[in-house]
């Protein structure tokens, strides 16, 4: 189906339904939960969901149903975090067999792990252009604002 995807009520409502289009009545209203971390992620995986988990549950954006889209979300930061080291560990251009120099896979990794990741983000509301249209009440609670590389991601 083309067009955009469907805003959710409560999205709808925060902004004060600028469309003035009917609401949902019948959209699934989830308790907020944050799930625990699938055992295939990896530590760094594992310690993005535990770090940015509780914040999307702080806020009343986690559910259980949003357990594989968030962990899609994690493997892609695990991903991205592994190719930044390896970049910072060799460069980002390596020799190649004719004596040439290219660019490291690991640029490449990187960038594809960033797409997938900045997608996610988006989904989650965890950008600020995802965040522009949303309304929040004075007095809601909101997630720290603490180092977005906390001590698990550093050397």
């Amino acid at each position: 189906m083309a067009g955009r995807k469907p805003v959710p009520t409560a999205t709808k409502l925060l902004n004060g339904n600028p469309g003035h289009r009917p609401l949902n009545d019948q959209e699934a209203q989830l308790e907020p939960k944050l799930p625990r971390a699938p055992a295939y992620l990896s530590k760094v995986a594992q310690a993005e969901w535990r770090r940015t988990g509780k914040r999307l549950l702080e806020a009343g954006l986690m559910t259980a149903l949003d357990e594989t889209a968030f962990a899609a979300y994690c493997v892609a930061f695990s991903q991205w975090v592994g190719a930044i080291k390896k970049i910072q560990e060799n460069g980002s251009t390596t020799w190649t067999d004719g004596g040439g120099l290219a660019r490291s896979p690991w640029v490449g990794i990187a960038a594809e792990a960033w797409k997938e990741m900045t997608r996610m983000l988006g989904e989650f509301g965890m950008t600020p252009s995802s965040r522009a249209k949303v309304k929040v009440a004075k007095g809601a609670q909101t997630a720290s604002g603490d180092d977005w590389f906390g001590d698990e991601h550093r050397n």
